[in-house]
């Protein structure tokens, strides 16, 4: 659980964690190396939380704010980093910005 307090609590650190995985960021291994055990401990607090029955009750829409305009027309819909998401509009709005955009995603399968 410290893990995931740390993704969502401290907000540069966990801007730094999502660099990692994302292009230019993810070219030094360092980088990655860096952030091994981090990214271990989330994936296991993750999987420990699919055990909870109530934790299995996906929302059927959740929002993505990101602060500047991206070309979607390039995006390959799969992407293995982490990604904040939220059931709030208001919340994603206010990450996007004036300038920026919101992605809406749908998941295809309930767990």
């Amino acid at each position: 659980l410290v893990a995931l307090k740390l993704y969502t609590d401290f907000d540069l650190l966990q801007r730094e964690f999502r660099k990692a995985f994302r292009t230019p960021y993810n070219k030094k291994s360092e980088r990655l190396q860096a952030f091994y055990h981090w990214r271990a401990a989330l994936q296991e607090t993750f999987r420990k939380f699919t055990n909870i029955p109530s934790a299995l009750n996906q929302p059927h829409t959740l929002f993505h704010g990101i602060n500047s305009i991206m070309c979607l027309d390039q995006y390959q819909g799969i992407y293995y980093g982490p990604c904040s998401t939220t059931t709030d509009l208001h919340v994603a709005r206010s990450f996007a910005g004036k300038n920026g955009m919101i992605l809406v995603m749908k998941p295809e399968i309930n767990i």
